[in-house]
């Protein structure tokens, strides 16, 4: 289908945390580049989730994407946490770049968005790491 050759952003806010929701392929291309473009634009929020549940492949330029988004943010001052599919997951286990990532869980969005908001929040968003 074509539809799933292309990676599809949709962003939302839930309180004080912006949910960019991906769907499609986070593969070397034009994928990579609409994932980096957006989160790159969003430098003006605090906290950023990039649920990935709907990325069914990603491939290593994705996964370098990723990880540059991750270094972005921290030198951005914006917290960022990842929700990822299972191909997601498995890649970043297989490569052990998982620890790199704050994890978290649909259901711990609405309820830490004031923590992730607020200075001494910490890794609010680390919810499924239990």
């Amino acid at each position: 289908m074509p539809g799933d050759c292309m990676l599809n952003v949709i962003t939302e806010k839930s309180q004080d945390v912006l949910i960019l929701r991906c769907r499609g392929r986070l593969v070397a291309g034009e994928g990579a580049w609409t994932l980096y473009n957006t989160v790159i634009s969003q430098q003006n929020e605090r906290a950023l989730v990039l649920d990935m549940r709907g990325v069914n492949r990603v491939d290593a330029r994705g996964l370098g994407v990723l990880v540059f988004l991750n270094q972005w943010a921290t030198g951005a001052g914006v917290r960022l946490a990842l929700m990822p599919s299972k191909p997601v997951r498995e890649l970043l286990d297989l490569t052990k770049l998982h620890s790199l990532f704050e994890i978290c869980s649909p259901e711990s969005i609405p309820s830490d968005a004031a923590l992730m908001s607020s200075p001494a929040g910490g890794k609010a968003l680390k919810a499924d790491a239990a």
